[in-house]
């Protein structure tokens, strides 16, 4: 359980270096949004846009470490697995709790990868002359992790059957 949390901090930190070397490297406004054409139509300040990214990076992380105490400590009927009552009465419940932590520290670190990769989208598309933001890269990080997402649900499901 230590080691996906060291992974879940690491990705935090990969994300915070690459917010602000995006922010010192670009001195002027940061195109942050993108028409379905990749056309820019939203920009931000660097600065703004690290604090967000940041922000948003440690927001994340924190949910995602506060989650394994949350569902510990609610009440069964408002944990969403399957067969919930099985998996978090009694003997199981311990070996459940861990179970669950750990893929939602997992998915927690995919997630935080996927803004840093999104992060990287963004600084190639603006630097690139026209600003335009590049489909290919954009649209293969997204299906990546869709698919990673689905495979985290499938993998879920299969833990408590």
């Amino acid at each position: 359980m230590q080691k996906i949390k060291v992974h879940l901090f690491m990705s935090v930190i990969v994300n915070i270096i690459y917010s602000l070397f995006i922010s010192l490297k670009l001195k002027s406004s940061i195109a942050v949004n993108f028409q379905f054409n990749g056309l820019p139509n939203s920009y931000q300040t660097p600065w703004i846009y690290a604090s967000t990214q940041i922000g948003l990076c440690i927001a994340v992380a924190m949910l995602f470490l506060i989650l394994p105490w949350l569902v510990k400590t609610l009440p069964i009927k408002y944990v969403n697995i399957p067969n919930r009552n099985k998996w978090l009465r009694g003997e199981e419940r311990a070996k459940s709790l861990e179970k669950l932590n750990f893929m939602l520290l997992l998915l927690g670190t995919v997630l935080i990868y996927f803004f840093t990769a999104m992060n990287m989208v963004v600084y190639i598309a603006n630097i690139s002359r026209p600003l335009v933001l590049p489909i290919l890269p954009f649209f293969s990080i997204l299906l990546i992790f869709f698919g990673y997402l689905i495979t985290w649900i499938v993998k879920l499901y299969k833990l408590f059957p």
